[in-house]
């Protein structure tokens, strides 16, 4: 991806409001009823993407502050 991530607090990351954030602007770029997954990784840098598996593409990427 070529923006900067997104960034999130530690406290919310994995919670029920970030998981409804994040269904929600899925749908809103368009990819509504898709089946979607968070990959990354904690080390080196906490980055994580939304993935999305139909259309094979990173959704948004997160930087979660800890």
């Amino acid at each position: 991806m070529t923006s900067e991530p997104v960034h999130v607090p530690q406290a919310v990351f994995g919670g029920d409001e970030f998981w409804r954030r994040l269904d929600r602007l899925a749908d809103e770029r368009g990819h509504r009823g898709h089946t979607r997954g968070l990959v990354g990784e904690s080390q080196p840098d906490n980055r994580y993407r939304l993935y999305c598996d139909r259309c094979d593409v990173a959704i948004v990427e997160m930087a979660v502050d800890r």
